[in-house]
């Protein structure tokens, strides 16, 4: 159950890395900071700050996985798209509908 929040928070992280354009070190710092905060709210730092490199790999995987995951999902939206199915692409503040072309 103590493994929970670092699974969340790259969740989180990764929805929100997918969705926005954030420089790498911004990223980083964003996992290296989660991280911190899961092994520090798991008490795990009271008995050594060596339980934060498994902390790392865990935001770190779980948010590339998702990163990644919402990516195909979107290419697979488009393909849909792209294919004659009605689909619609939101990308910030502006949306684009895609119709069936007529043919």
């Amino acid at each position: 159950m103590q493994e929970m929040l670092p699974i969340a928070s790259g969740l989180l992280l990764g929805g929100l890395l997918a969705a926005n354009r954030l420089p790498v070190y911004v990223r980083v710092l964003l996992i290296l900071t989660l991280a911190t905060c899961a092994t520090i709210a798991s008490g795990e730092s009271r008995v050594s700050w060596g339980f934060l490199i498994p902390d790392v790999a865990e935001v770190a995987a779980t948010c590339a996985a998702t990163f990644f995951g919402l990516k195909a999902w979107r290419r697979y939206r488009v393909s849909l798209a792209n294919d004659g199915a009605v689909a619609i692409i939101r990308r910030g503040a502006k949306s684009l509908t895609v119709r069936r072309r007529a043919d």
